[in-house]
């Protein structure tokens, strides 16, 4: 016999898919700040202005992450949370590989750093969208007397996606040498 009812698989098995869902999206919303020195001299030319531009990209994701919660709830609830989830993910997807695939400064010059910061914008626009739909989604979905707990979840899956983002980022960063990483290292936690 099953612990929990037939009819609760499916619902367990969505508000899991949206807790790993929150884990890839807050994993590679943070890895940007951990790779930050490295980003900057591969995608801005290195120096202290590089590292200013890098961060700023950090700063301006803060900004779209409000427009995001704005555009993908009223998404979320104009067509489903579960449709708004499902183009938060796949516009996260796809910032986050072409991200991996951009062109670095010493190929295009400043423009690689404008298509970086551009990503982001999309990632963090995602984020926003995913994160607050997530937690609409488990308190919609969950049962009434675990509310609290189940949509907890969504802040402790963000928080393991970035240990993840720390974890994967220090790895890189101890086993490649610098110029690895600034040749194509930087793409692989991406």
């Amino acid at each position: 016999m099953s612990a929990s009812p037939p009819r609760d698989r499916p619902r367990t098995r969505s508000m899991i898919v949206a807790g790993l869902s929150t884990v890839v999206e807050w994993y590679d919303f943070t890895l940007y700040l951990y790779l930050a020195t490295v980003l900057s001299r591969v995608f801005f030319g290195g120096g202290e202005n590089a590292l200013l531009a890098t961060l700023a990209g950090f700063a301006v994701s803060y900004l779209m992450r409000p427009l995001g919660a704005l555009c993908f709830g009223h998404l979320g609830d104009r067509f489903g949370r579960r449709y708004m989830l499902l183009a938060s993910m796949l516009l996260m997807t796809v910032a986050m590989l072409a991200t991996a695939l951009l062109p670095t400064f010493d190929r295009i010059g400043a423009g690689a750093g404008v298509l970086l910061l551009l990503l982001r914008c999309l990632m963090a626009f995602s984020v926003g969208g995913e994160y607050t739909g997530v937690v609409a989604y488990l308190l919609e979905t969950a049962p009434t007397r675990r509310r609290g707990l189940v949509t907890s979840l969504a802040s402790a899956a963000s928080e393991v996606g970035a240990l993840l983002a720390v974890a994967l980022s220090a790895l890189t960063v101890a086993v490649l040498s610098p110029a690895q990483l600034d040749g194509w290292g930087w793409r692989i936690p991406f």
